[in-house]
């Protein structure tokens, strides 16, 4: 979603290999955390950075 910030479901779900309930149930979690959220134009915001 950082790279990919127009990633639809179905893009991520064929990135990842997890099916798209559990997909689905994953985003959720994560904008209720506040953690990512979509923009007018569907872009991904996403508010965290990748461990090293």
């Amino acid at each position: 979603m950082q790279r990919e910030d127009q990633a639809t479901q179905a893009y991520l779900q064929e990135e990842t290999g997890i099916n798209r309930s559990a997909l689905q149930k994953m985003i959720t979690a994560l904008q209720e955390k506040g953690y990512i959220t979509r923009d007018d134009n569907g872009r991904w915001r996403v508010f965290l950075t990748p461990s090293v």
